[in-house]
Parts: C-alpha cells; structure tokens; sequence
C-alpha cells in the first residue's frame, strides 16, 4: 500500500490579510479623491466676458427626445450662438434662442470654459 504525502496549504498570516486590505483602502481612496478633484475643476471653470456679436444659423430641424415624460418633439430654427471676448480671445458659444433673445451686444456672459485646463 503507497502512503500519499500529505498535502500542504499555505495559510496566510493575519499580517499579510491587514496589509492587503490597508493597500486595497489606500489605493481605492485616491482613485475617488481624484475623480472629485476632477470634477470639481469642471463645475468651477467658468469665464466672463462682453458679448460683441450675436450669430444665427438658419437650419431648421426637429429633435425627438424620448425620456420619462414620453416622447418630446422640439422644432429648432436653426443655431444661435455669441461671439464673446474673455481674456484676450473670442469664444463662439453656443446658446438657446432664450438667452440669445435676452442678452444684447455689449453685455456681460458668463459661460463654461472650453478649455479648462488653461
């Protein structure tokens, strides 16, 4: 009759468990530290500047939205939109027929940054 060796388990230590777990919170930590800090810097950058041309582009269409509400169908005339001067540059942005028919050449706008990393 042949005797099988027995068969060794590696058991991890206590140690071991506590330093894997401790690393696995440092790590999963910094990933969301860094996930709010870059959000963050998006919700915050905004630019102010002095409207100097209002610009319309006609094409008409008609959007379908489909939501909670049903189905939403929306006839748009065309693209409304602001020359505005911020920090030395001029921005085109895009804007709803609302705000372009409330805001006059030569007023202040302020708007989210394009370009937030600069």
């Amino acid at each position: 009759m042949s005797s099988k060796p027995p068969l060794v388990v590696p058991t991890i230590s206590r140690r071991e468990i506590i330093v894997s777990v401790v690393v696995a919170l440092v790590v999963l930590s910094a990933i969301i530290f860094g996930v709010v800090k870059m959000g963050n810097r998006f919700t915050t950058a905004k630019l102010t500047g002095v409207i100097e041309l209002k610009t319309f582009t006609p094409r008409a269409e008609d959007q379908v939205t489909i939501g909670k509400k049903g189905v939403e169908v929306r006839h748009i005339e065309g693209e409304y939109g602001f020359e505005v001067r911020a920090g030395g540059k001029v921005y085109v942005v895009p804007v709803e027929k609302e705000i372009y028919d409330a805001k006059k050449v030569g007023e202040r706008f302020t708007f989210p940054n394009p370009e937030p990393g600069s």
